[in-house]
């Protein structure tokens, strides 16, 4: 049974949609940041960062998508390549093996990241003017230090998966158990793992702010970084049953472990590009205030004309002269 995998033009567009998009929100973040004069705090300079590991991530999969490395079946690419067949299947799939391995440590370190940023977003507007004694202070606290250290643990696990025998890791026809760890049962984990604390760390705002009524801003805030959110959550979620569906059926190691890698890294991609997404929506929800929607509800086109005929009126009665 063939693995579920996006066409090459899904995968495409999707991705430069909403990468443009997050692009997008992370300039206008700053931007506002540099007209109201405010300092970047650290979930600001975070972000950055974070951004540029997201356009590497996204030339890397581009990158196997124009090879033909990731995104066809080799069996596909064995019928259209005849006779050297046999050296292009392989030069894909240690191709695919590579591009797999660099996207599990990038996207693992920045996720942590986007995490981190998300995590003192909140701190800063739900408890700022607490003391790290009080109990939101502390859940977010326990969360900033486990988003941490899964990304340090998981990093390391994949950096050291053969113990550094790489050319294990990306030449070997099969992985040998007594060098190399379960590739899947580690993956596995790793995005069961990831769907947890993305759902806690998006549901860590909503009991704290349902106690304050009445305070728009906040309220908000976090509808804006849940709904934002969800569809990162959803993304953990995809991996996770693709894994477990993978699991499930099998699959054939010469002919669709290229598109098992795509999956994963297409998967991965948009989990991190929807939660950078989430986390600048939220920032952004911050500025709103009372203040501004006032002066942009009376800056309508009724009062520009009106203003526009009292100044001619006042031309009018006090001519220049001449």
């Amino acid at each position: 049974m063939p693995i579920p995998t996006p066409s090459p033009a899904t995968i495409i567009a999707t991705i430069t949609a909403i990468l443009l998009l997050s692009i997008f929100a992370v300039f206008l973040r700053f931007y506002i940041l540099r007209r109201r004069s405010q300092r970047w705090r650290t979930d600001d300079w975070l972000t950055l960062p974070c951004l540029v590991l997201l356009v590497g991530l996204v030339v890397l999969l581009f990158y196997g998508l124009a090879t033909k490395a990731l995104g066809y079946p080799a069996s596909t690419l064995a019928s259209l390549l005849g006779d050297q067949a046999g050296k292009v299947a392989e030069w894909k799939s240690v191709t695919a093996r590579k591009i797999g391995f660099t996207a599990l440590l990038i996207s693992t370190g920045t996720a942590g990241l986007i995490r981190v940023s998300i995590l003192l977003l909140y701190r800063r507007t739900v408890g700022k003017d607490r003391p790290w004694s009080d109990t939101r202070n502390m859940f977010i606290f326990l969360m900033m230090s486990l988003a941490i250290l899964w990304a340090i643990i998981y990093t390391f696990t994949f950096m050291f998966m053969c113990k550094g025998k790489f050319h294990v890791l990306f030449y070997g026809a099969s992985l040998p158990r007594n060098t190399c760890l379960d590739i899947f049962a580690v993956t596995r984990s790793a995005s069961l793992q990831d769907l947890i604390l993305n759902v806690l760390v998006i549901a860590i705002p909503v009991p704290f702010v349902l106690k304050q009524a009445g305070s728009r801003p906040r309220t908000l805030l976090v509808i804006s970084a849940f709904v934002a959110g969800f569809a990162a959550v959803s993304a953990s979620a995809i991996r996770m049953l693709c894994m477990i569906w993978i699991y499930k059926h099998g699959f054939a190691l010469g002919t669709e472990e290229q598109l098992l890698i795509t999956v994963e890294t297409y998967t991965r991609t948009m989990e991190i590009m929807l939660g950078l997404l989430a986390g600048t929506l939220a920032a952004l929800v911050e500025f709103i205030s009372a203040d501004e929607v006032l002066r942009t509800c009376q800056n309508t086109p009724q009062d520009t004309h009106a203003q526009g005929d009292q100044r001619r009126k006042d031309s009018s009665r006090d001519p220049s002269p001449g």
